[in-house]
């Protein structure tokens, strides 16, 4: 199992800034080597939609892991403005095994938004996008997810539910992420995903103090430039 106080978190931390070849970056921690890609990218068949390896499976535990982080990722992001705009399987790590708790990371910024003091309705629109993308993932994984008994039928049928919520064809019918959150903490005591609870932890605070500041200062480069804790 992934020893979370190692400093494994939902998003990577920014480690500082820097400059390549006259363009702006950001320098990221390193992914424990022990990680391993979610998915593999869509392909002729599947078109807009990430494929598993042949015989790959989740059970429950593991696939509820992977969904709070990545529920958590999101829910950092948005507090910050923040649209990931590819959030697939195959943009995210994880560590441990697919039969164990997991801890998963979300990963490849290159196609984020800051959309920081735009219109409301806007912005609301950039996050029920993400969050349709979120249910698309749901989908995904609850397809390759091995049931055992009915208890773990009736969690799957849960998270089902919220899947279609995310995935309604109305954009303002969909939830935020909060929403999903809720209802999918349930195992975990309804943990609360907010960016000012992720912040709590001392070994997140010094990342999520400086988070803001420097998605600021670089507000002007796209890609790499997601100072996110």
């Amino acid at each position: 199992m992934v020893d979370r106080s190692k400093g494994i978190k939902p998003l990577p931390c920014v480690l500082g800034q820097t400059t390549v070849d006259n363009k702006l970056a950001v320098i990221l921690n390193l992914i424990p080597k022990e990680f391993q890609t979610l998915g593999n990218p869509p392909n002729f068949s599947t078109c807009t939609r990430d494929t598993f390896p042949k015989g790959f499976v989740l059970n429950i535990s593991a696939l509820l892991s992977i969904v709070r982080d990545i529920i958590c990722a999101m829910c950092i992001m948005h507090d910050l403005h923040v649209a990931h705009g590819d959030l697939y399987a195959h943009n995210i790590m994880f560590g441990g095994s697919n039969s164990e708790a997991v801890a998963a990371t979300l990963c490849d910024f290159g196609a984020s938004t800051y959309y920081h003091g735009i219109n409301k309705c806007i912005a609301d629109k950039f996050e029920r996008i993400e969050v349709l993308a979120f249910g698309n993932l749901l989908e995904d994984l609850s397809s390759i997810v091995q049931i055992e008994d009915q208890a773990e039928e009736s969690v799957l049928q849960e998270l089902q539910k919220v899947q279609r919520q995310c995935q309604d064809h109305s954009i303002s019918s969909r939830p935020s992420m909060e929403i999903p959150t809720g209802t999918l903490m349930a195992p975990w005591g309804g943990t609360s995903c907010r960016l000012t609870d992720y912040s709590k932890s001392p070994s997140n605070a010094a990342c999520s103090a400086t988070a803001e500041t420097r998605w600021r200062s670089s507000r002007g480069c796209r890609g790499l430039t997601n100072a996110i804790s």
